[in-house]
């Protein structure tokens, strides 16, 4: 009977509180004593458990509160020697007795199916921490917030609750701060995430609570390896180390935190480039995780994003396929994006990519996770939507906020340097990936900075390096040629890189083309104007006074302003090979009153290209089902506003990472690009639409630069990109107060 009291307990407690029944119906459900439910509830309200829940046998609290003592102070003591340490103050207590005060405490008997990198995942609710927690909601209901923090923080260890989050953490104690820590990670900036573990760190070490040191310390680090500073990892595994015992000693209850050390040293070893040290760590683990009773499914995710880093994405896709079986929805839609990323975009297996990814019912490919439209920039790119690839790397930029945005950044002047590169401007290409170098030696990520020298054919010689797979690739292409180069990324799952590297060597695909040898390349890759010397590539610019530059050289040309709009209305709309525009939207904007529109924008056209020295097959004219289509037959158009619009993205995102210095130098090459008024002379719907738009982007985000300048004490800047705005946009009030305000500071 005890037993069965002991179960309906809370659930007669949770129909009184939160269904609201009366007494009398909950005791008729239950099939309980009116009395019973009656002393159950006074018992809840005085905030008191019920007799039922005090064994007779539980030990005193004296000797209790010294059990949990050692094993904080010695996170590596097994039940037996626990039991001898005992036995030295004369307490005689039962193995099964100090397991019990263990589990009842939150030091033993974990879910082991939820074993992870947080404790709180795997902790176990006890019957009364359950109605402990429950007094505390209620209190705090009811508007008594130091009572049930009181109530709350009397409980040892808890698995995750909302309940934490909303009490002022002033009044948590500190091992309700610690569980706090897994549920605010991601939701406060990493630097301040990182600052407050810190401290509650320390205050561990300094009441040699060193059990809550490892598991504050395994939050610390999955936190600095996402900040990506390598020193202050390796200091804290060694301070972790000294506090975890060797492996003949090691209890079964510190296995999560010791397979969170590894999985921190082996991305530790990583970031550092130590390759060979990282793999033999990864393969340990991975055998370690393999011999394990039960499948470690979070664990097994975890390490293989660490092969992914190590670019083993074979074995990397072993380790998904495993941990998908019993890890949550959230992370497994995160996994299904990894494995159609990382396994079948980089081996440009669109085709199983959107399997995946339509099975996990991840429809838009530009979704918030940054990677994906990442690597579908690049493979629009190789596939010769130049225009799409431009889109979805700004799109990975502005989707990149919160932990890992450094390496995003680093990722994004990748893409844009490759973007520049099959477009045939390797002037810009090359200084973008200058300006990467500088970011990742300033933020410690030498393996972007390693690759951004490859790339500018400067292949490093060290054998530790060499093991990476990709930059192998480069000197394997360099040294033993084209169709070894293919074998190897083909075997390695690496044909994304393998097709980047062509873009900086197109003399390695123009060889084989000139020898009359297969190139294994798509064909549309073969069109895009780095290889295809029969495409022409204009750059307008549109952000003043227009000017035009055909495969890189300046040409001189004479529009009138009626035919530039036109011009620049037909470049936004079909600005690469093959597509097309229903020349109805064209009548519609310009001609609308005409009875014969066709005619006249025949005559525009020719014009148009005559000035721009457009072969005439270029652009041509062809009717489809009683529509008449303009199509692009072989010209990329790109603007200065699309520069405008990426360099800009690359600012923010760069500002939002706390990187000012290098943030503002973009910001200052972005509003570089604006000499003027754009579509000063056009006044059709479409340009006076665009002049608006534009100049309101320019407007607000130069204001904002503006005050970020000045919040830097840099009011020289802020005062030269206010003089612009109001130079341009001459009726701007906010550039006039902000500017006026600056006489005054």
């Amino acid at each position: 009977m005890h037993n069965k009291q002991e179960k309906l307990f809370y659930p007669v407690i949770k129909a009184y509180f939160e269904k609201n029944q009366s007494i009398r119906k909950i005791a008729k459900n239950f099939n309980l004593h009116y009395q019973t439910v009656f002393k159950w509830i006074k018992h809840f309200k005085k905030f008191k458990n019920p007799p039922l829940f005090k064994p007779w046998n539980r030990s005193p609290e004296k000797i209790e509160t010294l059990i949990i003592k050692y094993k904080e102070r010695y996170p590596w003591l097994t039940i037996k020697q626990a039991q001898k340490l005992l036995l030295e103050k004369n307490i005689k207590i039962s193995c099964y007795g100090i397991w019990n005060i263990w589990k009842r405490n939150g030091y033993s008997g974990f879910d082991k199916k939820e074993f992870s990198n947080d404790f709180t995942d795997f902790i176990i609710l006890t019957k009364e921490a359950k109605i402990k927690l429950m007094q505390a909601e209620y209190l705090f209901s009811i508007g008594k917030i130091t009572e049930a923090a009181r109530i709350l923080n009397s409980i040892t260890w808890l698995p995750k609750n909302d309940l934490v989050l909303k009490i002022p953490e002033e009044l948590l104690n500190l091992r309700r701060r610690i569980e706090k820590l897994s549920i605010d990670f991601g939701k406060v900036s990493l630097a301040e995430y990182i600052k407050k573990a810190k401290i509650i760190f320390q205050r561990c070490i300094k009441n040699q609570w060193y059990y809550s040191a490892l598991r504050t310390g395994a939050a610390l680090l999955y936190a600095l390896s996402w900040l990506g500073d390598v020193r202050e990892q390796k200091r804290l595994i060694k301070k972790i180390e000294k506090l975890l015992p060797n492996k003949k000693r090691r209890p079964k209850d510190l296995m999560p935190i010791y397979l969170t050390l590894l999985l921190a040293k082996i991305h530790t070893f990583i970031q550092m480039l130590k390759i060979t040290d990282a793999m033999r760590l990864a393969r340990y683990c991975y055998h370690l995780l393999l011999q394990h009773k039960k499948p470690l499914y979070d664990f097994l995710y975890d390490l293989a994003v660490q092969f992914i880093y190590l670019e083993d994405y074979n074995t990397a896709k072993k380790l998904l396929h495993k941990a998908m079986v019993g890890i949550d929805e959230q992370k497994k839609k995160k996994l299904m994006v990894m494995l159609a990323v990382y396994v079948y975009l980089l081996r440009c297996d669109k085709k199983n990519a959107s399997k995946i990814l339509n099975k996990a019912q991840i429809h838009d490919w530009a979704t918030k996770d940054v990677h994906l439209p990442r690597f579908q920039a690049m493979l629009a790119l190789i596939e010769g939507r130049v225009s799409e690839a431009i889109n979805l790397s700004q799109k990975a930029l502005d989707a990149s906020k919160g932990t890992g945005i450094s390496s995003d950044i680093a990722n994004a002047y990748l893409v844009r340097a490759s973007i520049y590169m099959a477009l045939g401007e390797r002037e810009k290409a090359e200084l973008l990936l200058n300006e990467l170098i500088k970011f990742a030696k300033k933020v410690s990520m030498r393996r972007q900075a390693t690759i951004a020298k490859v790339l500018l054919k400067k292949i490093p010689q060290k054998e530790e390096l060499l093991k990476l797979p990709t930059i192998r690739l480069a000197l394997i292409l360099k040294n033993f040629g084209y169709k070894a180069a293919y074998r190897f990324a083909l075997k390695r799952g690496i044909m994304l890189y393998f097709y980047r590297y062509l873009l900086f060597c197109p003399e390695f695909v123009q060889k084989r083309i000139a020898k009359n040898k297969p190139t294994y390349l798509p064909k549309a890759i073969l069109r895009l104007p780095i290889f295809n010397t029969k495409t022409d590539v204009y750059h307008i610019n549109l952000l003043g006074k227009i000017t035009t530059f055909r495969n890189q050289k300046y040409l001189k040309f004479h529009l009138s302003p009626k035919d530039t709009a036109i011009l620049l209305f037909i470049i936004t709309r079909i600005n690469e090979p093959e597509k097309s525009l229903n020349l109805n939207e064209l009548y519609k904007n310009f001609w609308s009153k005409s009875k014969n529109p066709a005619r006249i924008f025949s005559h525009s056209l020719v014009r148009i290209k005559k000035a721009l020295k457009i072969p005439a097959h270029y652009l041509e004219i062809k009717r489809q089902n009683g529509e008449s289509y303009l199509i692009n037959q072989n010209i990329y158009f790109t603007t200065d506003y699309q520069e405008f619009e990426q360099t800009l993205a690359q600012a923010k995102a760069l500002e939002r990472v706390g990187e000012w210095g290098f943030a503002r130098k973009e910001y200052l090459r972005a509003f570089k690009l604006f000499r003027g008024e754009p579509f000063k002379k056009n006044f059709d719907n479409w340009s006076v639409d665009m002049r608006f738009k534009i100049l309101s982007q320019f407007e607000t985000e130069a204001i904002n630069f503006a005050k970020s300048c000045i919040e830097h004490g840099n009011k020289n800047d802020a005062r030269k990109i206010l003089q612009k705005v109001l130079k341009i946009i001459p009726d701007s009030e906010e550039a006039k107060k902000l500017s006026d305000s600056l006489i005054t500071l």
